[in-house]
């Protein structure tokens, strides 16, 4: 991918995007047929998708994964496209409830982690947050709270202790 960057930086657009479309083709392919439920349609989208991309190419940073950033546009737009689609397929009320039913669960379970989350004191909230949410290291935890590593990781342990006893009779 580092060529991808050189060659955009030399000016050769073209030549960039072909890098990416050779490289991303397949996989927002699968993407697409994974999110959409017709086949023609998640392939006219996924050459929709690259048209954004080529257009939006300039608004790249650079200081983020090209990936992570094609993955965003095509979801996006996989996602507006699905929403269309919807709108004119026949619902199935069964299938709606079973949606709806389970999107409320997942909202409830949310609301009881972030209340197990509020149980736990600053120092606990924040090891957790920086390395389970944040994903830093042990080490990296330690300089920016300047507490030992070896605390870092026993308090740590001890955090996930405290939210599994107080999240089990949430969790099946």
């Amino acid at each position: 991918m580092d060529e991808l960057i050189f060659l955009y930086v030399k000016n050769d657009k073209d030549k960039a995007c072909d890098i990416l479309y050779k490289n991303y083709y397949t996989r927002i392919l699968s993407l697409a047929r994974k999110v959409l439920a017709d086949k023609s349609v998640a392939e006219d989208c996924v050459q929709d998708i690259f048209i954004k991309i080529f257009e939006n190419i300039e608004k790249f940073r650079f200081g983020c994964k090209i990936g992570t950033w094609i993955y965003r546009i095509a979801l996006n737009h996989l996602i507006t496209v699905n929403k269309k689609l919807d709108f004119f397929l026949e619902i199935d009320e069964e299938k709606l409830y079973s949606k709806i039913e389970y999107s409320v669960e997942i909202m409830e379970l949310q609301h009881k982690i972030k209340d197990a989350l509020n149980e736990l004191n600053e120092v606990e909230k924040k090891v957790f947050i920086l390395r389970e949410i944040e994903g830093f290291s042990y080490k990296e935890i330690s300089n920016i709270m300047e507490i030992n590593e070896g605390t870092v990781k026993s308090k740590l342990h001890y955090v996930k202790i405290k939210l599994r006893e107080l999240l089990e009779k949430y969790v099946k």
